[in-house]
């Protein structure tokens, strides 16, 4: 039947966008090129045959091709990554992000601390700069205490080791704390709202069993710090260590309670709609805003806004094209990852699960 034809224009353009955004992420200026003769390409078929879905092909690949070239520029040629490549030390003021990472003491290595940062201030070689480009912090050995106590969203300074990060890891530089951290700012009203949960998540859990009383924030939003060595071991030897990974299940067993909840109150609708996506940024603030959350995040408002919509199948499609496009031109990284794509495939096979389920 002619209507129930699917539109495949929005997957060409998502697509287009997604295949841009990796090779401009490569850092290879082959496939630079190559990008660039698609844009090239996509432009004359347009122009020649005034098809406004060619120009907005091209448009797409110029915009994440571009887009993403300058991110890679600004972070490869910027002052903190010329420093980065001389190893230079500085002094640094820079914004704790994400859930940082406690690598045990081996026989062979002290214990380690890692965690993302943003980097707002740099003053080394006599000069001072400004930047908020995104780092990776480490600290090791007896320092790793006093990084360890420190909450999500402390602005700290200190002094630290520049070095160059690998080329896809989307980073200014690498950074080695020489020091204890010196507290700058707090952090602000809605790190520390944040960080309150996560506290009380943990007070919660503190009358469970050791092990349950680590895995329990683990599991709900993966808060590992008080998973001790030998859990952590266990849980790799068992190849379970995804579990503590927040991903679309962690989300997926939440909406489905706040549904069930908002539901009994009477809640229905563009209502029920705006409660959900209301949980599903929460649920990213809570969970520290890591790449597979936000990830899992996207593909989860895709259905929201469906269902939201009244839509099937083919609508599906095209909010899920909608939010690979958001997605890549957010972090152009993003489409170098394997996380990404699977969440993609299993965000259009649930959709389609569902289109044949209503059939029925």
């Amino acid at each position: 039947m002619a209507g129930s034809s699917v539109d495949l224009r929005p997957v060409a353009l998502g697509s287009a966008a997604w295949a841009a955004a990796w090779a401009a992420t490569s850092g290879d200026p082959v496939l630079w090129s190559a990008a660039a003769v698609g844009v090239v390409v996509a432009l004359a078929w347009g122009l020649t045959r005034r098809s406004r879905f060619a120009l907005a092909l091209a448009l797409l690949l110029a915009a994440a091709l571009g887009s993403g070239v300058l991110r890679v520029w600004q972070l490869a040629d910027g002052p903190v990554a010329a420093l980065a490549r001389e190893g230079a030390v500085v002094e640094a003021d820079v914004v704790l992000r994400g859930s940082p990472r406690l690598f045990p003491a081996t026989a062979t290595r002290p214990a380690s601390w890692v965690s993302a940062a943003s980097l707002v201030r740099t003053s080394g070689r006599g000069e001072t700069w400004a930047s908020g480009v995104p780092i990776e912090l480490s600290a090791t050995g007896d320092q790793v205490k006093a990084w360890q106590s420190l909450a999500q969203g402390t602005t700290v300074r200190v002094d630290v080791r520049l070095s160059v990060p690998d080329p896809d890891a989307g980073l200014a530089a690498l950074a080695r704390a020489r020091e204890p951290p010196v507290v700058v700012a707090p952090p602000g009203p809605v790190d520390a709202a944040v960080n309150r949960v996560r506290w009380g998540l943990r007070q919660a859990s503190a009358s469970l069993p050791p092990d349950a009383r680590a895995l329990v924030p683990a599991l709900v939003v993966g808060d590992t710090s008080a998973m001790d060595p030998d859990l952590v071991a266990r849980f790799k030897v068992t190849g379970l260590t995804h579990l503590t990974a927040v991903s679309g299940a962690n989300l997926v067993l939440l909406l489905v309670f706040v549904r069930g909840a908002v539901v009994r109150l009477g809640v229905r609708g563009r209502w029920l709609t705006a409660v959900l996506a209301g949980t599903v940024f929460a649920f990213v603030a809570l969970c520290l805003a890591e790449p597979s959350v936000v990830r899992a995040a996207a593909m989860g408002l895709v259905g929201l806004v469906a269902i939201g919509s009244g839509g099937r199948g083919r609508q599906g499609l095209r909010y899920l094209s909608v939010a690979v496009l958001a997605l890549v031109f957010w972090d152009p990284w993003i489409a170098r990852s394997l996380g990404f794509a699977l969440s993609v495939t299993a965000s259009r096979s649930e959709e389609h699960t569902s289109e044949l389920q209503s059939r029925i």
